[in-house]
């Protein structure tokens, strides 16, 4: 989602933003974002800036959550909140009470299924991790290799083993549709 100008985003009657919801839930059937910076806050740098020299801009997140809370609605999509432990617990809570679901990486959640949240999205894997078949192959430690990187044999060990644990997990699965 693109940064906004808080003061700007309200004089504009949130439309931006309602139209980059719209188009979300056009094209995906659902939203997801990054739940502390796509709801609460953002870090915004100039143009050639480094990261660090950026600033923390910080929305209405009840206005945002209302938008976004009538867009699924009108649209029937889902929201998804991509905190994966980087978000503070209140805020966790906050979009919890608003109906957006949590998001967890099945390979890094230790404890077990009865105890994440009931409005979850739990997957196996993420864009920036390796995929399920290069683990458990030893594709990727292979294509690593193959490209002059170390890969961290431990973590995909330890990710392989998770597999082995997750194997014929029955997971309940609700349309949300």
């Amino acid at each position: 989602m693109p940064p906004f100008v808080p003061e700007r985003l309200r004089a504009l009657a949130y439309e931006p933003f309602i139209h980059t919801i719209r188009t979300s839930f056009d094209h995906a059937g659902g939203h997801q974002t990054q739940s502390h910076h796509g709801f609460v806050s953002t870090v915004v740098d100039s143009i050639g800036s480094v990261c660090s020299t950026g600033r923390y801009v910080y929305y209405s997140v009840d206005d945002l959550l209302a938008i976004v809370a009538l867009e699924s609605q009108h649209a029937g999509g889902i929201v998804i909140g991509e905190g994966l432990d980087t978000v503070e617990a209140d805020v966790r809570t906050h979009l919890s009470n608003h109906h957006v679901l949590s998001y967890k990486v099945i390979w890094f959640e230790e404890q077990p299924l009865a105890s994440y949240p009931k409005l979850s999205v739990v997957c196996t894997t993420t864009h920036d991790l390796s995929t399920v078949a290069g683990v458990w192959t030893g594709g990727d430690a292979r294509l690593l290799s193959e490209r002059g990187v170390s890969p961290d044999l431990a973590r995909l060990d330890h990710m392989k083993q998770r597999l082995r644990q997750i194997r014929g997990l029955r997971i309940r699965w609700i349309m949300i549709r």
